[in-house]
Formats: structure tokens, C-alpha cells, sequence
């Protein structure tokens, strides 16, 4: 170790030029790499940045609400895994029961819609729902019965929360012409008033809004209950990983789902249209994957190009001394333990240059010490490669021309 330490201060610059060669290469190692696990991060997070949101519509795209959606498409999609924040609604209507067997017939003017959760009816927020004592704020994502009623429709048939109310309820089914409306028979039903909130339209799009919202789990739990076919009038979700949006599409093929098309029939009420708005995160993502492949392809290029330096730095500096290897030598020091005594100084002064340059790198770069260790490694390696080829060579030089010319 003694002498190690006594040849590099003699080297004096040369041992400065090697170290600064250290920390050059890794400061523009650091950098690469770098920039790699940025691009990787940014790629793995780019869906929490830009979610991409779906949501089940007619085929030419027209429509996304008072569709017939199968409810077997519903746990379909739900069984894949493949999705978040899956919403979708139900239309019911129901008149005040009893009824006379005219009003079965009529007019059904109470309109209830059953949500999975308060987000799938857009223009209404949890604030601004009051609940009765006990009820917690996830009913709606429940299986419970009981409603929430408009205030409106409360002031107008003297209601108030808690008070219990006779339906004669119906399920709905659309015709394959515009507002062609059946209905469908459950039964009278007593439900429970949990709660109120307030609207300020009347009407959504070409659509009566709801005087009366309950949890879409009791909804289908009743129409199984009754042996009636449930449909969705509408639906929604993002999907859970857009990294493998072909795969979720495929999936949503196997169900017989469609890519919208304008050209189709717009006044279809079937629900087998999907719109999936992914062009930004396609766009955004393509491009990090293009960048993310590019440098790493480049990569091993990048290594080839640090033992290269390693080879020319080492082989240029030790040239100067062929003589005091020939003198080793021509004293009985074998070529290996040449090359260890002279690549044990090169991994002395690299070493040093890399840690400074990983310190210089760490201030700017916020590399962890996993990444840390890893750079180090890498660059260690490869540079210690060129400077063994370089030893290599040197030391095959003819002992003896070497110290006749030194002479």
C-alpha cells in the first residue's frame, strides 16, 4: 500500500488527469442514467397525470345516457380488473301505489335513477345531500333500499326524511326508435326516504332529471329478486393500467363492444359502443417510450465508449512508463503481478474521481443511494476493462529493446 500511495504522488499530474477523467465520465454517466429512470418514472406515473376515461355509448357515439347496456357487460367488466371508478347508472320509474289498473298503463311520473356512486349523476355532489341520522354517506354504494328525494318532490306530496313511501315501481326499457318507452311491472314496494338534495335544472340534455336516487346494488338485487333483466343506461370507468391499452381493448372486443362510429344509425339506444379518450396519453406516452427506447438502446454504446476511454487514457498515460516496467520485469516481477501493481493505482485515482463526480451528481440530480452504487459499479467496471486491455498490451513489449533504448 506504501508503495501504491508513494507511485501515484509521483506521478503527480498524471494522477490528477486520471481522477478527472473519473469524474467527468461519471458525471455524464449519472446524467444518462439518469434521465433513463426519469423517463421510466414518468412513464409509470403518466396515467395518474393523464387517466384514460371510457365510457360505454350507442354505436355511433350519439348517446351516453338512457341506453340499454346488458348487465352482464357490467360484471364482465367488472371481472377483468381491468378498470377504476367503474359508474353507471339505472332508470326506474314509479307511480304513488296503489294503483288503478288505468294508471298501471299510464303515465309514470316519478323518474328514479339508481347510481352506484354520487359521481356517476354529475350535477349532483355529496354536499349536496342531507341524510337522516345513521345513514352513512357511502348508501348509495350499497345494497341497502331506501331513496334520496328532491326537496321539490318532498314540499309537493308532503314528505320529509324518515317517513316511508309506497311505490308501484317499473323497470324501463327503450325501443330501438327515439323515446319509444316501455314499462315493465316490479311490484309495490315500501321505501324508505334517507335523505334530500336539492337540484337547480329540471331537465338533462333531452333527459327528465331524477326525483328520486337509490343504490343500483338494491336495484339489481330486486330486478334479479323479481326475475327482471337488468340494463344500465349508462356507464363509465377509466382504464386501471393504459399502459396496456391494447390489451384492455381486446378485452372489451371479446364482449362485444365496438369503436364508435359516426357514420352508424345515431338514434340506436343499444349499448355496445365504447369510447375509449386515449389520444393524449398515446401521444404523451409514445413519445417517453420512443425517448425511454432510444438511450437505452444507446446504452451499451455508452459503456463501449467508457472503456475505450479507459483503454486510450491508460495506455497514452503508461506509456511513459515502459521503462520502470522493464526494469520490474527484467528484476523478476512477473507480468500479472505488473498489471495488478499498475491497475491497482488506476482503480485507486477512478475510484476517487467517481465518488467525487457521483457527490457533484447527487447535488443536482437527487440520485438515491441504490442508483448511487449502481453507477458507481457500472462505470467501474467498464473503465477498469479499458485499462486492463491497455496493461495487456504494454506489458508484451520486449524487456530488454525497452532498457537498451532507456540506456
Amino acid at each position: 500500500m506504501f508503495n501504491l500511495m508513494r507511485n501515484i504522488r509521483r506521478q503527480g499530474f498524471k494522477s490528477l488527469l486520471v481522477c478527472f477523467i473519473g469524474i467527468l465520465l461519471t458525471l455524464f454517466l449519472s446524467l444518462y442514467l439518469g434521465n433513463i429512470a426519469a423517463s421510466r418514472k414518468e412513464l409509470n406515473h403518466l396515467p395518474e397525470v393523464l387517466p384514460v376515461a371510457s365510457h360505454i355509448t350507442n354505436i355511433s357515439g350519439s348517446k351516453s345516457v338512457g341506453l340499454l347496456i346488458d348487465g352482464g357487460l357490467i360484471e364482465k367488466i367488472k371481472a377483468t380488473n381491468m378498470v377504476n371508478n367503474l359508474r353507471y347508472t339505472v332508470q326506474l320509474s314509479a307511480n304513488f301505489a296503489p294503483e288503478t289498473p288505468e294508471e298501471e298503463l299510464g303515465y309514470k311520473y316519478i323518474a328514479i335513477m339508481g347510481v352506484n356512486d354520487i359521481s356517476a349523476f354529475s350535477l349532483l355532489s355529496a354536499e349536496d345531500i342531507e341524510w337522516a341520522d345513521g345513514v352513512a354517506e357511502d348508501f348509495l354504494s350499497g345494497r341497502q333500499a331506501g331513496v334520496i328525494v328532491q326537496e321539490n318532490f318532498l314540499e309537493n306530496n308532503d314528505l320529509n326524511i324518515g317517513d316511508r313511501v309506497w311505490l308501484s315501481l317499473y323497470s324501463i326499457d327503450y325501443g330501438e326508435k327515439l323515446n319509444e318507452i316501455y314499462y315493465k311491472k316490479i311490484d309495490d314496494i315500501a321505501l324508505e326516504i334517507v335523505g334530500s338534495y336539492a337540484l337547480n335544472v329540471t331537465q338533462f340534455g333531452e333527459f327528465i332529471l331524477p326525483d328520486m336516487i337509490c343504490p343500483v346494488g338494491w336495484v339489481e338485487e330486486t330486478l334479479q329478486e323479481y326475475d327482471k333483466k337488468f340494463y344500465a343506461d349508462s356507464a363509465s370507468f377509466v382504464v386501471s393500467d393504459p399502459l396496456k391499452l391494447n390489451d384492455f381493448k381486446a378485452a372489451m372486443r371479446s364482449f362485444g363492444f365496438q369503436p364508435v362510429n359516426a357514420q352508424a344509425d345515431s338514434y340506436s339506444l343499444s349499448g355496445f359502443g365504447l369510447l375509449v379518450n386515449d389520444e393524449t396519453f398515446v401521444r404523451s406516452a409514445g413519445s417517453l417510450q420512443k425517448n425511454l427506447t432510444m438511450m437505452t438502446v444507446f446504452l451499451p454504446l455508452i459503456l463501449l465508449l467508457i472503456v475505450l476511454v479507459g483503454y486510450i487514457a491508460s495506455y497514452l498515460v503508461m506509456q511513459s512508463r515502459r521503462s520502470e516496467v522493464a526494469v520490474m520485469r527484467s528484476l523478476g516481477v512477473s507480468q500479472s503481478r505488473c498489471i495488478l501493481s499498475l491497475s491497482a493505482e488506476n482503480a485507486l485515482l477512478v475510484l476517487l474521481g467517481c465518488l467525487v463526480g457521483l457527490a457533484a451528481a447527487v447535488s443536482f440530480t437527487g440520485i438515491g443511494l441504490s442508483g448511487a452504487l449502481v453507477i458507481t459499479a457500472v462505470f467501474f467496471v467498464s473503465y477498469m476493462l479499458g485499462v486492463v486491455a491497455a496493461l495487456l498490451k504494454l506489458s508484451r513489449m520486449p524487456v530488454m529493446e525497452v532498457l537498451t533504448k532507456s540506456e
